[in-house]
């Protein structure tokens, strides 16, 4: 095997701000690095990050950012304070209701709509993990892998992960049950356990197989199984960037 494969046979990436550096001679100056968190879960919301970061700055970067999921929680939370300080970040959210009304692919095009809204810069070339933003005149490029190999995603990656850690340690404290702290939504044999248990509560997201036959099988919620079977399109919804605190399953802003 050689030295640049892992252990289990797939090459290794190495982060880099070449891309970032490519469009920047290329005249482009707000270069976004975009990524979401939460796709997978069975509660809570999605969220997208937005990182537009100093390209003089490359050395540092490439000290501290990697994909969130490469970070120990601590890692995660001195990188964001390094970002805070010297670049440009935003996030943006959709709730569980969102995803059960549009379909998760939907709902993250939302949130990370909302998270460019947010940024204190307007963007004018975007980097993505994986999959390009619909609906947009701003140039893009999709990267496979995006957020372990490119420093911009990689960052967007952590500016999200952290906010909604942080946001699922909240809502633990309102429905304890579930294990929030630790399993952040995801569908962990205790969280699969305890929705069997005791149903799912209104943070579940109801268009996903687990929580759906579940509530059907308590009788709760029936409001939102019926939503989830029959999705709108997401041009029926308008960003609601002033109300994102006060969206179903979300605390308000404090």
């Amino acid at each position: 095997m050689g030295k640049s494969q892992s252990s289990h046979g797939s090459f290794k990436i190495k982060p880099s701000m070449d891309e970032e550096k490519c469009f920047q001679s290329l005249g482009y100056k707000a270069i976004t690095g975009i990524d979401e968190v939460g796709r997978g879960p069975l509660a809570g919301p999605v969220i997208a990050g937005a990182a537009i970061l100093p390209i003089e700055m490359e050395d540092k970067w490439l000290k501290i950012i990697r994909d969130s999921k490469q970070l120990t929680s601590r890692k995660r939370i001195l990188a964001l304070d390094e970002l805070s300080q010297f670049a440009i970040i935003a996030t943006g959210k959709s709730s569980p209701e969102e995803i059960d009304r549009y379909g998760i692919v939907n709902a993250i095009n939302l949130a990370i709509k909302r998270a460019l809204h947010n940024l204190d810069a307007k963007s004018d070339f975007l980097l993505l993990d994986a999959f390009k933003l619909p609906e947009t005149t701003l140039p893009q490029k999709a990267i496979i892998r995006g957020d372990a190999s490119c420093i911009s995603i990689g960052a967007a990656s952590i500016v999200a992960k952290v906010e909604r850690d942080a946001l699922m340690n909240e809502l633990h404290e309102s429905f304890p049950a579930y294990g929030f702290n630790s399993n952040k939504g995801y569908g962990t044999k205790h969280h699969i356990d305890a929705i069997n248990a005791i149903g799912p509560c209104d943070i579940h997201r109801f268009s996903f197989k687990p929580v759906y036959e579940t509530a059907k099988d308590h009788n709760v919620f029936l409001d939102r199984i019926e939503m989830s079977s029959h999705k709108r399109n997401i041009s029926d919804t308008s960003l609601k960037l002033d109300a994102q605190g006060n969206l179903p399953g979300f605390f308000k802003d404090k």
